[in-house]
């Protein structure tokens, strides 16, 4: 069996690969240009097992370990940082840090989803954005519609509303602003329903959402009400906070309510003969 421990970076890797049949041990540093990443995993004496830990854009190194038929574990960064007794932190030492918790077996993993969900989700993520765009050019034809006397709300953009968007005599590049941004609505409105009709049909092929109706109800927790052994809650009231920050000035400045407040000479009591 081959550990490989791999400490991954955009531009190179650094690798410490172990067998554990001879006990060989080796070093070397790849870089991504090229295919040396390719031929050195395609050579390796199999089953491997790679070790990274958890970073970003490495969906190319999943894909090349699963096509070669290596098994892939990411581990959490944070708990392998805190098993490493020296601070110092070079390649070649998390990459030999890496496959020493492998040979271990105290390697950390963390779930990684399979391509399939990957892709699901960044099918979720692309139409997020453009959600966030339309979310954009409504507030923006608002913003025109309310400049020139038309408050619609969200009725703007019905059918009638964008007539009358439509029909408002607008400035020349006011126009143009107008007249784009309808039709980039259009445009997202139409991608928005057809990532939502494919995000749907993707999930219960892979199985992470249930074919169902797209809003079901859920049962609601009951309210908590006063009953035998259950006292009433009454509500909190807010209590004046002056005095408590006067009193924290005062503690601060050496001074205290009195020597803030003088006192107000009184006029003597007359009792009555």
């Amino acid at each position: 069996m081959t550990l490989v421990g791999c400490d991954l970076h955009s531009r190179n890797q650094q690798v410490a690969v172990l067998d554990t049949e001879t006990g060989e041990v080796q070093e070397r540093r790849l870089d991504h240009e090229g295919d040396a990443v390719e031929q050195f995993y395609a050579f390796l004496p199999r089953p491997v097992t790679v070790g990274i830990e958890s970073t970003g854009y490495t969906l190319w190194f999943h894909a090349l370990l699963q096509r070669q038929g290596h098994t892939l574990l990411v581990g959490d960064a944070a708990k392998i940082r805190a098993m490493v007794v020296r601070k110092t932190k070079t390649d070649r030492r998390d990459a030999a840090h890496l496959r020493q918790l492998l040979k271990e077996d105290r390697f950390p993993v963390i779930w990684v989803p399979d391509p399939t969900v990957r892709d699901l989700r960044a099918l979720v993520a692309h139409r997020m954005r453009l959600v966030r765009m339309r979310t954009m050019v409504k507030n923006g034809l608002h913003a025109i519609a309310l400049n020139h006397r038309l408050a619609a709300g969200s009725a703007l953009f019905t059918r009638r509303g964008r007539a009358q968007l439509g029909a408002l005599a607008l400035p020349p590049y006011t126009t143009q602003r107008r007249d784009e941004s309808l039709e980039l609505l259009t445009w997202l409105d139409t991608h928005v329903q057809s990532l939502e009709a494919a995000g749907a049909v993707g999930g219960r092929v892979s199985g992470q959402v249930p074919a169902g109706p797209r809003h079901e109800a859920r049962e609601r927790p009951a309210p908590l009400r006063a009953g035998p052994g259950r006292p009433r809650c009454r509500p909190l009231r807010c209590r004046p906070q002056t005095s408590v920050l006067r009193r924290a000035v005062s503690a601060r400045t050496g001074e205290s309510e009195s020597r803030r407040r003088p006192e107000v000479a009184r006029a003597p009591l007359h009792h009555a003969a």
